[in-house]
């Protein structure tokens, strides 16, 4: 009896990410079919939602979407995010830096992004994610139960302050990543929300 030969992680990383660049290829030929389909940008960006939370779900890849600045809400009733990602996400984090002048300038955006899913119905899926870049700099700066008082939001984990690792998983350079500082708290915070979201799953059943 023969037996198949156990892949090196090597080959299961390149494996991993073929298959991510399978499904994204995949996904735009969706989207475009949905732009074509419906004449226009809302039914394409449905079909996005529809298309990943599909096919990204059937690949077994977790999913991360940087929706970059967010604005400082404006109106008594803001729509900060798009109401499909609030529907859909397991969570939603807010990044910040652990400095005063971050927590303060968030303040105002963190209560109207809460509002925003309080009225979802999804505040519990709301979080805080700190970078703690400011000792670095020689700023001072506050601690995890510092910000939550502060903004009235749990801090989900926190990541380091790496540049050279930065360098390496942005620019191909320098030290091993998966090695570094920033590696390991990008790992412990995933271990955390995979933690949160698999309780919140269980409490829901």
């Amino acid at each position: 009896v023969s037996q198949r030969p156990t892949p090196s992680p090597r080959m299961q990383q390149a494996r991993i990410e073929q298959d991510a660049h399978d499904v994204r290829c995949q996904v735009e030929q969706d989207i475009g079919r949905g732009k074509d389909q419906a004449g226009g940008l809302h039914n394409g960006d449905v079909a996005l939602g529809d298309a990943v939370d599909q096919q990204l779900a059937e690949a077994g890849i977790d999913t991360i979407i940087d929706l970059g600045r967010l604005a400082t809400p404006l109106t008594s009733t803001p729509h900060l995010i798009a109401t499909p990602i609030v529907d859909d996400a397991d969570m939603i984090l807010v990044m910040i830096e652990a400095t005063l002048r971050d927590v303060a300038g968030a303040h105002t955006m963190v209560e109207g992004l809460a509002e925003q899913m309080n009225l979802a119905g999804a505040h519990q899926r709301l979080g805080l994610l700190v970078h703690r870049g400011g000792a670095a700099r020689g700023v001072a700066e506050f601690t995890d139960k510092e910000i939550t008082s502060a903004l009235q939001l749990p801090v989900c984990g926190s990541i380091v302050h790496d540049p050279v690792a930065a360098a390496q998983l942005s620019d191909g350079v320098g030290q091993r990543f998966d090695k570094s500082r920033l590696a390991r708290s990008l790992s412990k915070v995933a271990g955390v929300l995979v933690d949160v979201i698999g309780r919140r799953r269980a409490d829901s059943k």
